[in-house]
């Protein structure tokens, strides 16, 4: 549950609310967490921020030129099995994706070529180099945990952190995701996408007993409450803007780039 401002007018209130907080974790004691006897209860306030976020959070980049990172570092010994894995998975990676792209590549105003594209599933092959790759990493960090190089395991942690994020989207991935493929100058960046976080955002509300999302901008509230993970059957209460319409600011815009990166 998110913090928010509650504002509760009573017996005529107008310009001052009887009850003002700083968030429900104040008023309804979230900060003491909503749970009786094992049910919980989710209250989300400024629930329209939660999409964006679950889709940052489920999504995952990858600079393809940092994959073989492990084979360029001196503080990996060099009979080190990662350095030769993480070379020869880099590689994979771009001789599996480069013919997707490589019709859409077209020179800039600088004469380099660049291009993007996208597809739809995750090419078989590259589930088993990230698996080896994985594997290859961890036992690499068990033997820099036994000798103490503390410089070597902070190495190691960051790149298996990027590792993992993305090999675990890979494994989510579904008719929700995109993998998107940039290339520019020889150099490609991948990002797996989510599209459409409803499925991941109802799993995780579905620890709980209910949950209560509100927001003052969930419009259009059909698109909002599937985005949120709601289905047709959960309940929507819609109320009247307190702000007199003649406030109403519309701005047009020739240049809105609606693309993801």
């Amino acid at each position: 549950w998110g913090e928010g401002e509650v504002k509760f007018y009573i017996d005529g209130d107008k310009d001052f609310p009887t009850i003002c907080g700083t968030g429900t974790e104040d008023y309804f004691g979230g900060s003491w967490n909503f749970d009786i006897g094992g049910r919980y209860l989710f209250l989300i306030d400024e629930a329209h921020n939660l999409v964006e976020r679950s889709r940052e959070m489920y999504s995952a980049p990858l600079m393809v030129e940092e994959v073989d990172a492990p084979a360029n570092t001196e503080m990996l010994d060099e009979h080190s099995p990662l350095r030769s894995v993480s070379r020869r998975v880099k590689r994979e990676i771009f001789d599996t994706l480069y013919p997707y792209i490589k019709e859409e590549l077209r020179e800039n105003k600088d004469g380099v070529l660049v291009g993007a594209t996208h597809i739809s599933e995750v090419p078989m092959r590259l589930y088993r180099s990230f698996e080896e790759l994985t594997v290859t990493t961890e036992e690499a960090l068990r033997e820099a945990l036994r000798g103490k190089d503390t410089e070597l395991i902070g190495f190691l942690k960051q790149y298996s952190r990027t590792l993992k994020k993305f090999y675990g989207a890979m494994q989510r991935f579904d008719d929700t995701y995109k993998l998107i493929i940039f290339l520019e100058d020889g150099v490609m960046k991948l990002k797996i996408l989510s599209l459409h976080t409803g499925r991941q955002i109802r799993k995780m509300l579905g620890r709980g007993h209910g949950a209560l999302l509100f927001s003052a901008t969930l419009s259009p509230i059909n698109y909002c409450r599937a985005s949120l993970g709601g289905e047709n059957q959960d309940p929507i209460l819609e109320v009247e803007s307190p702000f007199a319409t003649e406030q109403l600011s519309v701005a047009i815009m020739d240049r809105i780039s609606t693309r993801y990166s």
